[in-house]
């Protein structure tokens, strides 16, 4: 019994220990950069919805940038599933960030000193582009490098961009 739990504290810190000297491949540690642009992104959509009182939701954007990434997918080998799994969670991720600031704002939190920036002409330009490199490095990612260990990292990285833990495991569920 005395040699056995040793080798049971052993055992028990090894998973702990494992990802803690996690490294992730090139192409995801590029997407997981792309998701936390994005994320940074979405702040700024945050502001802008918050200064025009625009709701969060909005079904039918979402609908129509999964249909345009869903197309792009499926020239460059990917499944209707699998953009579609990947970019849920990414907009999941994106209106958890905006209702947390604005629920913030609401309760008296300090708000941007700067304008908005057009949702419109500039933002949502932002958006198409980020999430076109995203598309792209997701392939990679999903032929090559999921695993429980690649989430837990990406939650780590994108939690230390500032962003909420829930945030984090929203946008990095697809990684599992």
């Amino acid at each position: 019994m005395k040699v056995l739990f040793p080798i049971l504290l052993i055992l028990l810190g090894t998973p702990c220990s494992l990802l803690a000297h996690y490294q992730a491949t090139d192409p995801a540690v590029k997407l997981i950069t792309s998701m936390t642009d994005r994320l940074k992104i979405s702040r700024e959509v945050a502001w802008a919805k918050y200064r025009k009182h625009s709701e969060i939701n909005d079904p039918a954007r979402e609908a129509s940038i999964l249909a345009s990434l869903q197309s792009q997918g499926r020239q460059i080998g990917l499944t209707d599933a699998v953009v579609t799994s990947f970019f849920k969670a990414q907009m999941q991720a994106s209106k958890c960030v905006q209702q947390e600031l604005v629920n913030g704002w609401n309760t008296g939190q300090k708000t941007p000193i700067s304008a908005p920036k057009d949702l419109q002409k500039e933002i949502r330009s932002e958006l198409d582009k980020i999430s076109h490199a995203m598309l792209v490095e997701w392939k990679a990612v999903f032929l090559l490098s999921r695993s429980p260990e690649l989430q837990h990292y990406a939650e780590k990285q994108i939690h230390g961009h500032g962003f909420s833990w829930k945030v984090g495991k929203l946008a990095a569920s697809p990684l599992r």
